[in-house]
């Protein structure tokens, strides 16, 4: 008697849901600086966007932004905007502040730690922790903000990230 083969498990990717492939089309559509109003957004789909289908407009803003390399923004009590380039620079320019601030708490916490009493495999993956917080925070540091800031005015362009390391570890 022939046993039937095991069941293959396969990776499910969830379906998209109509209303969110509709809010992605119409975000795609939209021009930098357009605002669409939760009214018009749950006019356009049929559904409520404020309560039972705002999942749906956040995963439209996901889709937009991996597939159109659109941004589209949260603007409270009115509704979803595409960002202008200039906003999108100003919005992501307060990231390495706020990896500064997590960078210290996730050391203060790391330090909290009785090291002595740690076995040895801990202790390496607290050395190595430890390092890779100390690099993050010294290069999201106010004053690594700076020093990284007058690189790139000097050389008035993008630098590459291995060159950015290097102004961290070169004597001067």
């Amino acid at each position: 008697m022939e046993t039937d083969p095991e069941p293959h498990l396969t990776k499910a990717i969830p379906p998209v849901s109509a209303e969110t492939l509709k809010i992605a089309a119409l975000f795609a559509q939209g021009k930098p600086g357009q605002v669409w109003t939760d009214e018009s957004l749950s006019e356009h789909i049929g559904r409520d966007v404020t309560t039972e289908c705002a999942h749906s407009v956040r995963s439209a803003v996901r889709r937009v932004l991996n597939e159109h390399n659109i941004v589209v923004h949260r603007v409270r009590k009115k509704g979803w905007k595409m960002a202008k380039p200039g906003e999108v620079i100003e919005g992501e320019s307060s990231v390495p502040d706020g990896v500064y601030r997590k960078v210290k708490r996730s050391l203060r916490r790391l330090s909290s730690v009785d090291y002595k009493t740690l076995p040895e495999l801990e202790k390496r993956e607290h050395d190595k922790t430890a390092t890779l917080l100390g690099v993050l925070g010294l290069v999201a540091s106010n004053k690594g903000q700076a020093t990284v800031a007058k690189k790139i005015e000097d050389s008035k362009a993008k630098l590459d990230p291995a060159k950015t390391l290097e102004l961290f570890t070169s004597k001067k």
